[in-house]
């Protein structure tokens, strides 16, 4: 068995990057099961070196457009990441004429939202994603002009798009059922029974039983660098202390470059609180692992993201979730006892918001065994692998010469 997991970016050389995260847990995992697997970027004629892992391969768009590249593969399905991208569609068609059963990656928390559905929540996660790299005026004309063109945009270009794949696969819970309305209400009634969840794979190491370390009273918070005003560094910072100024007996971690603008944000609030809070560098997943075992909850402030890897393996080890009321798609969590969404994107909401996690700890609420089973077993590379394979109408069984070791 061979499978396939394109991702529409250009390849910059450094190859590890690519290997962390995306289809490359998938391709690992099932060449560690003894199939074939390749994750497949884009050559932008930049002349960087090829990758030399097996599992990671970069290909010239013109070959990403082509029938006989797709051909020459030989693979028995694809996954396609880049989500509603429409200049995905000429891949798309390229792939879909060599008969490989084809699957499509959403790349949006939200799925196809209906418009005007959730307009108020889609311009505040528009703003906060523009505000990364414009002003605040800017950020505010860029969020409310996309949408403005959503509501004139017509749907015959992405119906058209959507058709061409044989499954859709969502990140969250929330995606899959936009994505089904939507489908539904534009005429492709098939497509929707044919949209699913497929989270991004989390190692099969992240877990939390009966013989993991027992948790602290910690909480953790990671971020590749916290002065993206995206993550919501100084918001943080200010959550932190209000929560471990109330509960002294708590401790915090914050993970990612440029920690330490967390740390001086709590500092310039109240000094007090500084030795109950730690800071790590920007680590590999599983170098964050053991921090992830002994914490009890993860704490997100950031104004947008799509399904952040940081909750799924977060989850996984046991952590119930906080977050901002943005991150709707999170909900998923709350919604089975295991996090709090809070009310506002502001101090005393999330504050709140963490106070009512210590509390469910405190009184037993919270329990990281039956939390890491409820997500391990949906989000596992492993769980995650098979499900994807009988999307294809594969078996996950080993290859034949295997079969007998």
């Amino acid at each position: 068995m061979k499978l396939l997991f394109p991702l529409p970016i250009s390849y910059d050389g450094t190859e590890t990057r690519y290997l962390q995260r995306d289809g490359a847990r998938f391709a690992q995992y099932l060449v560690s099961q003894g199939h074939e697997a390749v994750k497949i970027i884009i050559d932008d004629g930049s002349g960087y070196p090829p990758p030399k892992s097996p599992i990671l391969d970069i290909a010239t768009w013109e070959q990403w457009c082509s029938v006989d590249y797709w051909k020459d593969q030989k693979a028995d399905g694809v996954l396609l990441y880049g989500g509603l991208n429409p200049r995905l569609a000429p891949v798309a068609r390229a792939i879909r004429e060599t008969g490989i059963p084809l699957a499509l990656k959403l790349d949006s928390a939200n799925g196809v939202l209906p418009f005007p559905k959730d307009l108020w929540r889609q311009i505040k996660t528009g703003y906060h994603s523009a505000h990364q790299n414009h002003n605040k005026l800017e950020s505010a004309f860029r969020s409310c002009a996309r949408q403005g063109i959503r509501a004139v945009r017509g749907t015959k270009s992405l119906k058209s798009y959507l058709a061409l794949f044989d499954w859709i696969t969502g990140e969250s819970h929330f995606a899959v059922e936009n994505t089904k309305t939507w489908l539904i209400e534009n005429l492709l009634e098939q497509l929707a029974e044919h949209t699913v969840f497929l989270g991004h794979p989390v190692p099969d190491e992240f877990k939390y039983d009966a013989c993991s370390p027992p948790k602290r009273k910690q909480i953790i918070a990671v971020a590749r660098d916290w002065k993206n005003p995206l993550k919501g560094g100084n918001l943080l910072g200010q959550v932190l202390t209000k929560t471990l100024d109330k509960h002294p007996d708590y401790s915090a971690v914050v993970v990612g470059e440029s920690s330490d603008h967390v740390k001086h944000a709590a500092m310039n609030l109240n000094p007090a609180v500084i030795g109950q809070i730690w800071v790590e560098p920007l680590l590999d997943p599983l170098a964050i692992l053991p921090r992830y075992h002994e914490s009890n909850i993860l704490v997100l402030a950031s104004g947008s993201e799509g399904m952040p890897n940081v909750v799924t393996e977060a989850a996984c080890c046991g952590c119930s979730i906080v977050f901002t009321p943005e991150l709707k798609q999170l909900a998923m969590f709350s919604d089975n006892n295991c996090g709090t969404m809070a009310r506002r994107r502001n101090v005393e909401r999330m504050s709140s918001a963490l106070d009512t996690e210590v509390e469910a700890w405190a009184t037993g609420l919270r329990d990281p065994v039956s939390t890491s089973k409820i997500w391990s077993e949906q989000l596992h590379t492993s769980s995650e692998t098979d499900r994807l394979i009988s999307l294809f109408g594969l078996s996950p069984s080993l290859p034949k010469h295997l079969a007998s070791h």
